[in-house]
């Protein structure tokens, strides 16, 4: 067992909390942990999951309240489909890189590990005084996201804990102040009685520091985090194409035009044979789904989606090639809270898995699933279809619902997207209480506590307590 193993959780918590609120410069891994299930391990797996749940950061399993660096976490088993075996998901949303975060969870699992992962073939079982061949083990087993997204982009863990309690003390002083009279009206007098809060209490000593700025190095370590956080697969098929393409349109012109003539066709005649989808969401399935959701205390939900992806090396091609692209567009342009115009989502991603065959969506939400499904169909229903118009039971779509259908029949997408979910019986948040919203808004409420503000920007400021 390492040290981190012997720290209480108020000695752990607070270690982590203080090391990570001045950093906000952290580069994440968005990932998941894929294996089948023996099919005689399935039912004792459940009940594992099941006793999981009763207590997520403290269980004896798997504390996922000992691991520092987690944002969210789940545990998801779909059922056998098909020629696939029961799957095991785990997800996960940490700070720094993948091989460090699994070193955390080998150490801290110990045993507990043999108990989740004991049924999946090849598992190293009573490996407990070795959690070296469990870190391998999960390694081997890692599946990095097609696209991902992160909401608050660049916040640690415990930059985002912090904050939120940074918040919750300014708050309570503004009150206190107001109950006792002492709360003056002049908006200057107003922050320098938060500032002398802060300055004078060594618990919030982090928050006079001024947020720091990415240096060339930073952005260089980003940069290249980044570029191996994610499956780039499409480029090895996509590289040739593109220069065969770029070849040809130099020297045999028709020859190019004839060529992306025959992929527009090929794409218009598959699509023409999209069945319609009347199949209706099982009862006891959408029961079991809707009970692992708005679960009490918490201000978000977890979605789990595991569907086929169509049966033809053109579409495994072809979604490969859009989640490329609409990670590509993550990673430049939705870094600012929202995908799509979607306010609400702390981590999401897709990943194709079993050779392309199945495709996987993972999301960490805030709010209720309806309004959830309600703005992606509103908001971003051109990328969702773009994505799923490749999966079977998708809703019918012309090039891939970039302009009409796909996500925007509105209720044969919620049946496909119920249908194809599983429960999430062990969902883990490090800040539950906090909407991504909230935790913007902290971090912009922490910016302005010491910063130069004129007149407006003050006012805009204590808006936000």
């Amino acid at each position: 067992m390492s040290s981190q193993d012997d720290l209480g959780g108020e000695e752990l918590r607070c270690r982590f909390v203080v090391v990570g609120a001045s950093d906000g410069l952290s580069s994440h891994s968005v990932f998941t942990v894929v294996a089948p299930v023996r099919a005689d391990a399935v039912s004792g797996l459940r009940s594992v999951l099941a006793d999981m749940a009763t207590d997520v950061a403290g269980n004896p399993h798997l504390p996922f309240g000992r691991l520092p660096t987690l944002h969210f976490a789940s545990l998801a088993l779909f059922p056998a489909q098909g020629s696939f075996p029961a799957t095991l998901v785990f997800e996960s949303n940490v700070d720094g890189t993948i091989a460090d975060y699994l070193a955390q969870v080998a150490a801290v699992a110990g045993a507990g590990a043999d108990a989740i992962w004991g049924g999946c073939p090849g598992y190293p079982s009573g490996a407990t005084d070795d959690p070296g061949q469990v870190q391998r083990w999960l390694r081997h087993h890692v599946v990095l996201p097609g696209a991902y997204h992160v909401g608050a982009t660049g916040r640690t863990r415990g930059q985002i804990v912090a904050e939120a309690e940074l918040r919750e003390a300014l708050e309570i002083e503004l009150d206190e102040r107001q109950d006792a009279g002492r709360l003056p009206a002049d908006p200057v007098a107003i922050r320098r009685g938060l500032q002398d809060r802060v300055w004078y209490d060594p618990a919030l000593a982090w928050a006079v520091d001024p947020l720091p700025v990415r240096t060339g190095h930073d952005q260089l370590r980003h940069i290249g985090h980044v570029a191996g956080s994610a499956d780039t697969t499409v480029l090895v098929p996509a590289v040739p194409a593109l220069a065969l393409l770029a070849a040809l349109t130099r020297r045999r012109p028709l020859a190019a035009l004839g060529l992306v003539a025959s992929g527009v066709a090929w794409l218009w005649w598959v699509e023409g044979r999209d069945p319609p989808d009347d199949c209706a969401v099982d009862a006891a399935a959408l029961t079991a789904i809707e009970r692992c959701e708005d679960r009490p205390g918490a201000v978000q939900n977890h979605l789990a989606s595991l569907t086929y992806v169509k049966p033809s090396a053109g579409r495994v091609t072809l979604v490969r090639a859009v989640l490329f692209v609409i990670n590509l567009a993550a990673r430049v342009k939705y870094t600012k809270g929202e995908l799509g115009g979607i306010p609400s989502i702390h981590f999401a991603h897709w990943s194709l898995i079993d050779g392309g065959r199945r495709l996987l969506f993972v999301s960490n939400y805030d709010g209720s699933w309806e309004s959830y499904l309600d703005d992606f169909i509103e908001k971003a229903a051109s990328g969702l279809s773009a994505v799923w118009s490749n999966a079977v039971d998708f809703p019918p779509c012309r090039w891939l619902g970039l302009r009409s259908g796909g996500a925007r029949h509105g209720l044969p997408f919620k049946r496909m997207a119920r249908r194809s979910q599983t429960p999430t019986t062990v969902h883990y948040s490090a800040y539950p209480g906090q909407s991504l919203t909230n935790v913007l808004s902290n971090t912009e409420l922490r910016r302005g506590l010491f910063a130069d503000l004129d007149d407006h920007e003050l006012q805009q400021w204590l808006l936000k307590l």
